[in-house]
């Protein structure tokens, strides 16, 4: 049975979030203190019980002047002894029809990892959007900055962030303000930081495999004044930078699936303009 979470779910939530994704406690209510909401959250209960679960987010479809409403399934998981049974297909198939009932044009995920995409596209997805990762070692780094001083840092404003990065993407997967609010704060909360200066922003965050540069949003020329301060700030060997399909910053990127896209039947026109707007796609809780 389908079944849109209660608050006594909550434990069986965090229980099926600890066993399929294995995160510490401290997270899954860091998510449940913040964003949990039980209109928000489908439940597969089989025989009794809860089996798989998928959270609906919404977020918007900016195709250059058009806004499309778009939910976004998050945190999609069955727990391992329930597997291989299609339980989350009908999840899915499940979440769409009322996504359309709704009023949402598109249902969008993001695969945890590239294996994944064959599986959604049995499930009606299609590949919709890119990343440009382009990987640079301190030298190289080092060179791009040349003799440029460092950006001038200034304090975080969330609202100004939002504000700029609505005016850089015109065409884009993009939460509203309080879901991009929430976004920021689980950087902040993960270990990663924004810094903030006159001609942008970017999310930094320390990895194991060097520093993660997830969005980076200047304007065109100010690129060696940040690398300066990336630099001067984090002692890293390796800067990874995620980048729009649509960015000239590099030259040598790698072009990576980064997202996925799935319509009802009326909306094929549609589809493809989005698809050949090569929409931006970040920041998606991943």
């Amino acid at each position: 049975m389908i079944r849109f979470a209660e608050s006594r779910d909550r434990e069986d939530v965090a229980s099926i979030w600890r066993e399929c994704f294995g995160d510490e406690g401290y997270y899954i209510d860091f998510f449940l203190n913040n964003l949990f909401k039980s209109e928000r959250c489908l439940i597969y209960d089989y025989e009794g019980t809860p089996a798989a679960m998928l959270h609906l987010l919404p977020i918007n479809l900016i195709d250059q002047a058009a806004t499309f409403k778009t939910q976004y399934i998050y945190a999609a998981a069955t727990l391992p002894a329930f597997q291989r049974r299609g339980l989350m297909a009908k999840l899915i198939d499940f979440a769409v029809v009322y996504g359309i009932e709704k009023g949402f044009k598109f249902t969008s995920l993001l695969p945890a990892n590239q294996s994944l995409y064959g599986y959604y596209e049995k499930c009606g997805f299609k590949s919709a959007f890119y990343i440009k990762r382009t990987i640079l070692t301190r030298a190289q780094l080092t060179a791009a900055a040349g003799n440029s001083k460092s950006a001038i840092i200034i304090p975080s404003d969330d609202k100004a962030i939002y504000s700029r990065r609505l005016d850089s993407f015109n065409s884009a997967l993009l939460w509203d303000y309080e879901m991009f609010s929430y976004v920021l704060k689980e950087w902040r909360f993960t270990g990663g930081e924004i810094i903030s200066f006159k001609n942008g922003y970017a999310l930094c965050r320390k990895t194991d495999k060097g520093l993660l540069i997830k969005e980076l949003c200047i304007t065109d020329g100010s690129f060696a004044a940040f690398a300066s301060v990336l630099l001067e700030r984090f002692e890293a060997d390796i800067f990874i930078f995620y980048l729009p399909q649509s960015s000239q910053l590099f030259e040598n990127t790698e072009l990576l699936y980064y997202g996925m896209l799935r319509a009802d039947n009326d909306n094929g026109v549609i589809v493809e303009s989005v698809f050949k707007s090569k929409p931006y796609y970040n920041l998606m809780l991943d």
